[in-house]
């Protein structure tokens, strides 16, 4: 696995992680599907770009599942939180992602997205530059947020 596919699958983890309320118990309407992806991207490139493992891992659900390219599965927000820690360890990270789609249906919904991020490697030498998209799997939670239950990425480069 190189170092890239392992930084988009960590970066994406959750481009949709989970900070919009919908208003009610139904279906939510467009718009407001809409505004959880934004809102979600936006929490997401904020944790990133602050090195914040604890934020972004706040993002999935207990038993989210992170399934990236060239990669085991990661299960679980701890181990989830875990593969974050070691990446802002070792790098500093600059994060921009779209929310391109979102739709929710009654409890569960999707979002789906590109991403572009630059790992600055904290013991020097040259940055990783990469791009991709992301598939997430929302669930709305019992306080009325949303997180990512199943989250999937692919880079763009080869």
């Amino acid at each position: 696995m190189t170092k890239t596919h392992r930084a988009a699958s960590i970066l994406i983890c959750v481009m949709v992680g989970g900070c919009a309320s919908a208003p009610s118990r139904d279906t939510p309407s467009a718009e407001n599907a809409t505004a959880v992806g934004t809102n979600m991207v936006r929490a997401l490139e904020t944790a990133f770009n602050a090195g914040d493992a604890q934020a972004v891992a706040a993002l999935f659900a207990d038993d989210a599942v992170l399934m990236a390219s060239q990669q085991a599965d990661e299960v679980g927000r701890a181990e989830i939180l875990k593969s974050y820690a070691e990446q802002f360890s070792a790098y500093t990270i600059q994060l921009r992602g779209v929310a391109v789609e979102t739709q929710l249906f009654g409890d569960y919904g999707f979002s789906r997205g590109t991403y572009e991020f630059t790992l600055m490697p904290k013991a020097g030498g040259d940055p990783i530059v990469d791009d991709g998209r992301f598939l997430t799997v929302l669930q709305r939670q019992p306080d009325g947020s949303w997180k990512a239950i199943r989250e999937m990425s692919n880079s763009s480069k080869p």
